[in-house]
């Protein structure tokens, strides 16, 4: 099931979690949502505080504290 899922995005990584496909899915995203700095595929987070879920803007904290990232944030 889980490499039937992978089909579906082309720009999949090895962290790509089943969650981070289906929510991609169910919001009809055409692609996984990739970092604004390295490109990387990001992967669903909730702050805890919040039902809400979503995908930061930064795969790192190395990328966030980039100066790009700073310049984002």
């Amino acid at each position: 099931m889980y490499n039937l899922l992978k089909t579906y995005f082309n720009n999949i990584s090895e962290e790509t979690t089943i969650r981070d496909i289906l929510f991609c899915i169910e919001k009809g995203y055409s692609k996984i949502p990739e970092c604004a700095i390295c490109g990387k595929p990001l992967h669903i987070t909730s702050n805890g505080h919040t039902p809400e879920t979503h995908f930061p803007l930064f795969c790192s904290k190395e990328c966030r504290n980039s100066k790009e990232g700073k310049a984002l944030a």
